[in-house]
């Protein structure tokens, strides 16, 4: 992504769409809930599981970012395509 794009996906994820998830009751619920397991599971593993737990929580948030950068990308080229559509 450009030092622009960067910048604007950076912005929405600090400022809109904190805002949009707090309007949705689904979402805090299923938050919460996320949090709840993951801590009780946690606890439940000896050290070198929850390294290798920690591990994957790692390269999982990674990927997840990776996947909401493409989004962002394909958003903003489809916006330029409705653009000169319309």
């Amino acid at each position: 992504m450009t030092n622009l794009m960067e910048v604007l996906f950076q912005f929405l994820q600090e400022k809109r769409i904190p805002e949009y998830l707090a309007q949705n009751p689904d979402y805090q619920n299923s938050a919460h809930q996320t949090e709840l397991y993951l801590e009780k599971f946690s606890k439940s593993l000896d050290y070198s599981t929850g390294l290798l737990l920690d591990q994957y929580l790692e390269a999982a948030y990674k990927e997840n970012r990776h996947i909401e950068q493409v989004l962002f990308q394909a958003a903003l080229d489809l916006g330029r395509e409705l653009r000169e559509v319309l």
